[in-house]
Formats: structure tokens, sequence, C-alpha cells
């Protein structure tokens, strides 16, 4: 009796399978995501740790309105603003109750962390006061005040840098009026000055020598007109303290 024959069809049918499998096209890997680029750090504020490129400036400045210390240091907080903007980290010894124009917050905020060593210290004292009045058919119709500023710049070892001294006389009708306006002019013509010194610009990167030339130059500018007060911008060349 003759054997039995195999069918050859279950191995044709995986020998077309395989030939099927070997001439499909080679499916590419999925392609690696791009690379992400970062987004670019916001830049740092005045009063944030990471603001202080070009170092840390500690201010201890003293100021009195006729004999009384000020609630309110305008000349501190014209110097802390502007020197932030320029690339410092600056806090003060004598921190400002609040903004020029503001009233103190209460209840006060709890007491920040101690600050790092300062590598320049800004200190000395401003004092306005009434100077004269001006009468008219014994009444007063105007009230003049000086404001003066003498300041120190100095090293982290306490060496002198540099002495800045600057005066300013203006009268209004009200005592309010002349002070106030005498104070923020005097801010901002203390704190151009201390911002042309060597020893604070040579800290400076590009971007904070660009901040502190335009600041002095709205100074210089409103320091020419002298019939007006406000410069235009707030006090003899910023728009703070409105």
């Amino acid at each position: 009796m003759p054997a039995p024959r195999r069918s050859l069809l279950p191995g044709a049918l995986a020998l077309v399978s395989l030939l099927l499998v070997l001439a499909a096209p080679a499916v590419a890997d999925d392609p690696p995501p791009a690379p992400q680029t970062p987004p670019a750090p916001a830049a740092p504020k005045p009063d944030d740790p990471g603001a202080g490129r070009a170092g840390v400036v500690k201010l201890d400045i003293v100021e009195t309105i006729d004999g009384k210390e000020s609630k309110v240091n305008v000349a501190a907080y014209f110097l802390k603003k502007k020197l932030g903007e320029s690339g410092y980290r600056v806090y003060s010894a004598r921190e400002p109750a609040a903004k020029p124009g503001e009233k103190p917050e209460e209840p006060p905020k709890p007491a920040p962390a101690p600050p790092p060593a300062p590598d320049l210290v800004i200190s000395g004292k401003v004092e306005c006061k009434l100077l004269r009045t001006s009468d008219f058919y014994d009444q007063t119709v105007a009230y003049i005040y000086e404001t003066t500023a003498e300041l120190k710049i100095a090293d982290k070892g306490g060496k002198t840098l540099a002495d800045v001294k600057e005066r300013d006389e203006w009268g209004r009708g009200t005592k309010k009026a002349a002070r106030d306006e005498s104070l923020k002019r005097l801010a901002n013509w203390v704190t151009a000055a201390v911002l042309k010194e060597p020893a604070i610009r040579a800290r400076l990167d590009d971007a904070g020598k660009q901040a502190a030339e335009a600041y002095v130059k709205r100074v210089e500018a409103a320091r020419k007109k002298p019939s007006e007060p406000e410069g235009g911008e707030g006090g003899g060349g910023d728009d703070d303290g409105e």
C-alpha cells in the first residue's frame, strides 16, 4: 500500500508570508523631538535676591524735615530705585516707611531675612528746613525751603571713595508744597550725582550704564529749567513720588 502524500500547502503559505515581510518597506523610527529652548529668565527686580549683578549697596541715610526725622525717606527711595535699575542690589538700614506720597502700611511688614554683606555703603544726611518767607503787606505769600544732602560712598572696608553734596532752594505758597517739591528735586539731583561717581559706574555692565546715563541726562536737562520745578518728571527728572 503506497504511503500517504503530505500536503505542501502549509509550507508554501509560510514561505509566501516570509517573502511578503521581507519585501515590505522598512518603517523609519519616529524622529526624536526637537530640543526645546528654555525660556529666558525674567529680569530680576531690585529687591530680588538675584538682582545684584553690579554688587550690593547698603544705604544709611538720615532725612530730616524741619528738624524732625522724615517718616518717608525720599532720597533713600530714589537712590534705591535707580541703583536697583542699574544693576545693584540695594537695601536700606533705615527702610522708607512707604513710597513718597503713600501712607505707611498697617500693620508693618514682617522683618526680612538678614541682608548680605555690602560691597559699597552710601551714608550721610539730607536736611529740609524753612529758610525764609516772602511777605507782602505783613502777609506771607511764599515759604522758601532749603534742602541739602551730604553723602559719602565707602567700600566694604570703610574707606571713603567719594563725597557727594547737593543743595536746593525752592519756594511755594504753602510749607508742604515748598518742602515736598524741594525734597523731590534734591533727591533726583543727589541720585544722579551718585550714579555719575566712578566708584558706582565701574561696577555697571552696559545695560546698567545705559539706564544710569538716561536718568542722569533727564535730571540734568530738568535742572536747566528752574521755572519748572517738576522737570516734567516728578521732581527734577523722575516720575516717582507724585
